[in-house]
């Protein structure tokens, strides 16, 4: 594998994949901070409540007291009306102070959701550019189209038998390699049809190629499966059957 510094699309992919991770980590940093303030605002609601409460309670005690007052009788002690307000009043200056926090934070966080949203397509395109420009991708698709030649080369001799009668027709399906004959309907890509082909013969995605993809997702520098390619032999019968 070309080391990371000789590599400009790789190195392409590790800035994106820095700012993608960057801007997630400050995405995920408001998030738990919204959560702080959605506590804090719940608990300051809580003790609002208590301290109207207490507010209210006191000022029913203080009528209490004058009207015992003017009729001569004794009073009860009662908490400052003063300090009482007070309190409450610093109660909702927090409670505002908060509110207008979680209102900064949702305007925020709208704003890092919306980057991150960029970020992460800007990643998965430089991804794509190395994966498609990659020797090890490059030399896989070369070896594939080797392996179809000699499918078509063996085929091809097995059809002049059958021609000339000395095997009976049916003895190979050569559609059998066409998904749409599997039982699962008309495959509308190539994807799909190679993926219902796959499923079909028991083949599972490569653990080798999974393990550099999610590898790949994280660190630019992770290798692809095969790093010492060497170009296959090409024939020319794909070209005949108009291939690349």
């Amino acid at each position: 594998m070309t080391p990371l510094s000789e590599n400009t699309l790789r190195q392409e992919l590790d800035a994106a994949i820095k700012k993608r991770n960057a801007l997630g980590a400050e995405f995920f940093g408001i998030q738990a901070a919204q959560e702080k303030i959605a506590s804090c605002i719940s608990e300051l609601r809580k003790n609002l409540r208590s301290a109207e409460a207490a507010f209210e309670e006191a000022k029913q005690e203080s009528v209490s007291n004058l009207v015992h007052e003017a009729m001569g009788e004794a009073q009860t002690d009662q908490p400052s009306m003063r300090q009482l307000r007070a309190n409450m009043a610093s109660v909702e200056d927090e409670l505002e102070a908060a509110l207008e926090a979680q209102k900064e934070l949702a305007d925020w966080r709208k704003q890092i959701d919306s980057r991150l949203g960029l970020a992460k397509m800007a990643t998965r395109r430089a991804f794509d550019d190395v994966i498609k420009n990659s020797p090890e991708v490059n030399h896989l698709i070369e070896e594939a189209k080797a392996l179809e030649e000699q499918i078509i080369e063996r085929i091809s001799q097995i059809t002049y038998l059958v021609g000339c009668g000395h095997l009976p027709h049916g003895i190979y399906e050569t559609l059998a390699l066409q998904p749409t004959n599997l039982g699962k309907g008309l495959a509308t890509t190539p994807q799909t049809a190679w993926a219902i082909l796959s499923e079909k013969a028991g083949k599972s995605i490569p653990s080798a190629w999974q393990a550099a993809v999610a590898g790949l997702d994280k660190d630019a520098s992770f290798p692809l499966p095969g790093d010492d390619v060497s170009p296959p032999k090409k024939g020319p019968l794909r070209k005949l059957m108009g291939g690349a």
